[in-house]
């Protein structure tokens, strides 16, 4: 399989994690069609903000490229520090959202203590990364097989029982709310710089990876939608709760299906979901530390960094499991937004790769996801 396929399931995996076992709680009130259409204005937003990204990466024309060293070279000191920090708080909420929910499906499935279970998903991990993208790549791609067929036999099961009455429920002022952390669901940018180097600074083939991976990832997720909102009961009490409790969906899912086989391929969905989008968002924030510490990085291994990594997010983990929902919610309405559109398009506009229509675009609509996401914690 080539590099060009081996990056778009990189991208389609990188999208496809924990954000497919939460958005159907999030977007329960608000029905399917209105999710329908924010759904694909999220995708839209995010791949045009991809492919910016990707530009301004090659722009600069050499290897090893990351975001620390765009912004310092366009935004200056005080652009790379406030990279570093939205960065930083963009990767450790969403990898403390995906140990927590990776940590809760280990520790049901095996019969032990949470905390274990968690400790054991970030050892694994951390042998993964530490070894570099390589393995990356081989081992995401059977991950991502696998989640395919547990997420086609899931569809298969639950299909019968979808009602086109229930999914014709809309409430367009609640579609709203759930759009900061649609965001997140095709965040994807951070693997751009490492993928660049991949190719070989091939831009037609890093375009078409994030074009492919993006889609791939935008109809698994709209088939998900339509199966789950279209078995959600008449009485919606327990998905309101979970919605508050922040729980994952795939117990519910079991629960109102009523069949055993239906309850072990969600769970298998379920981690290998979170697998897949863990790894590469884990593996292109050591990159990232890489950047920043490029007058270091010589002398720290990559075992080193990975620790800087995965310890953070797990002792967040630690201090509160419940942090699921809350961590994605953050991450996608203020961190995403900020360093995947904010960020790139006054840096394009600096570097002048692009004409003002473009970045102009990708900035105001920005700032009304901004607005969307502090209006919404009033």
């Amino acid at each position: 399989m080539n590099k060009t396929v081996g990056s778009s399931l990189l991208i389609a995996g990188c999208c496809i994690g924990a954000g497919m076992l939460g958005i159907p709680v999030v977007t329960l009130e608000a029905g399917f069609y209105p999710s329908l259409i924010f759904f694909i204005a999220a995708w839209a937003y995010m791949t045009a903000a991809g492919l910016l990204m990707a530009k301004l990466v090659l722009s600069y024309n050499k290897p090893d490229i990351h975001l620390l060293t765009m912004a310092e070279t366009t935004l200056g000191k005080g652009g790379k520090l406030l990279s570093w920090i939205l960065f930083a708080f963009l990767f450790y909420a969403i990898m403390t959202a995906y140990i927590i929910a990776a940590g809760v499906l280990i520790a049901d499935v095996a019969g032990i203590n949470f905390y274990l279970a968690a400790s054991l998903l970030v050892a694994g991990m951390y042998g993964a990364i530490a070894k570099g993208v390589r393995l990356v790549d081989s081992l995401n791609r059977y991950l991502l097989f696998g989640m395919v067929a547990c997420y086609l036999l899931l569809v298969t099961f639950g299909l019968p029982s979808v009602s086109l009455e229930r999914l014709g429920r809309a409430n367009m002022s609640a579609a709203w709310a759930s759009l900061p952390i649609l965001v997140i669901c095709f965040g994807f940018h951070n693997l751009i710089p490492s993928l660049a180097s991949y190719l070989k600074q091939d831009g037609s083939a890093l375009r078409k990876s994030i074009v492919t991976g993006s889609i791939f990832a935008l109809v698994i997720y709209l088939l998900w939608e339509f199966v789950i909102l279209g078995l959600v009961p008449e009485n919606r009490a327990e998905w309101i709760d979970a919605e508050k409790k922040g729980e994952l969906v795939t117990q519910l899912l079991a629960d109102t299906v009523g069949s055993k086989s239906v309850l072990y391929f969600a769970q298998g969905f379920a981690f290998l979901a979170i697998a897949t989008s863990f790894l590469p968002v884990s593996y292109s924030f050591l990159d990232f530390l890489k950047d920043g510490l490029k007058q270091l990085h010589k002398q720290v291994s990559n075992k080193i960094l990975a620790l800087a990594v995965l310890l953070p997010p797990f002792f967040l983990t630690l201090s509160d499991p419940h942090l699921f929902l809350e961590a994605l919610d953050f991450a996608g309405g203020i961190c995403a937004v900020s360093i995947f559109g904010i960020l790139p398009a006054i840096m394009a506009a600096k570097r002048r790769i692009v004409g003002p229509l473009y970045w102009g675009s990708i900035l105001a609509i920005s700032v009304v996801i901004l607005c969307i996401e502090l209006v919404g914690h009033l």
